[in-house]
């Protein structure tokens, strides 16, 4: 496996994640707010709707890395046992925040969050992982239309149930397979210097995607099969591109390098302040349309975390999440 030093895209486009997470996260409760800054909703696609699949993307190449390095020094044995106890403690953490927003004054119930939903789909997909591409394509295409079968046979001709929610997590499992073969491809067309083959399958997953969306709707609560395919493929697209054009010719230190260095704690903390934030909109029933004052806010907000994840850069303070 080529290349020890960390990949500075993978930095950029957690970065570039976090921030739109942030940014949709915030606009969320507030009247007005245009339908394409949102969740398409019931099915379709906005650019919000490509913020996790971005998110989960990264953490295939990381976790893809990671695991094959590890495996060249360490027994096997121990390196599942460390993938096992880095997914168990990301699902503790989010399960932390979970019901902290349980408790939260707007709360609407039980929901998984995308930390769930990623140690999930490490513990599922780790015995997997010493499988080929074309192994780790079918596996994700399986759950994909598994998940499909399972919710028409419990919802019938509607996804839109309460269930989906929790029964998506199947599908972020789907939707990481497919990213780690996509990963595998590109640390393979990087020994080789030729990336036609990651091109290739990027347009394919993009094109299976549209195809099967006449049957299999988009739909990112449930992570379908067909928004899992279209997402990843256009994400894998926009990571290839920015990797060709910025890895080893623009410095590291960057903004969206500093916000994606530290994944976990940029989450957690964006988490936490959008719980006090809209917590406070509810209690003191603050308008829900979108003003000068909730700019301020937004800015100032941005600012700290600027400031405690720029903080952590310097130190060289890098919280593990999903690899590396």
């Amino acid at each position: 496996m080529e290349g020890q030093k960390r990949i500075n895209t993978v930095d950029r486009i957690r970065g570039l994640s976090v921030l739109l997470m942030i940014i949709a996260n915030v606009l969320k409760p507030f009247d007005g707010i245009p339908p394409w800054m949102k969740h398409a909703h019931p099915y379709g696609l906005t650019f919000v709707d490509f913020i996790a699949p971005g998110f989960f993307f990264m953490i295939a190449i990381t976790y893809s890395l990671s695991f094959n390095k590890r495996v060249e020094v360490h027994e096997k044995q121990a390196v599942y046992r460390h993938f096992r106890m880095r997914a168990l403690y990301i699902f503790l953490i989010g399960t932390t925040l979970m019901f902290i927003e349980m408790v939260a004054p707007f709360s609407h119930g039980f929901d998984v969050n995308i930390l769930q939903a990623i140690s999930l789909a490490i513990l599922v997909s780790l015995p997997f992982m010493a499988l080929k591409i074309p192994g780790k394509m079918i596996i994700g295409f399986s759950i994909g239309l598994g998940e499909h079968i399972l919710l028409r046979y419990l919802n019938g001709s509607d996804y839109m149930l309460k269930e989906t929610r929790a029964m998506g997590v199947i599908g972020w499992v789907g939707l990481l397979f497919l990213g780690l073969a996509l990963g595998e491809l590109f640390f393979l067309c990087r020994e080789k210097n030729s990336y036609r083959p990651f091109w290739l399958f990027s347009i394919i997953y993009i094109l299976l995607g549209l195809f099967l969306s006449r049957w299999i709707p988009l739909f990112h609560s449930a992570a379908t099969l067909s928004y899992n395919l279209l997402t990843t493929g256009t994400v894998s697209i926009l990571f290839i591109i920015t990797y060709s054009l910025t890895e080893d010719k623009i410095p590291q230190r960057g903004f969206f390098c500093v916000w994606g260095s530290n994944p976990l704690i940029a989450f957690i903390s964006h988490f936490l302040l959008i719980i006090l934030c809209r917590s406070l909109i509810y209690l003191f029933d603050i308008s829900s349309s979108f003003s000068f004052v909730h700019i301020i806010f937004f800015f100032l907000y941005l600012g700290l975390m600027q400031s405690l994840l720029l903080l952590l850069f310097r130190k060289q303070i890098l919280i593990k999440a999903g690899g590396k």
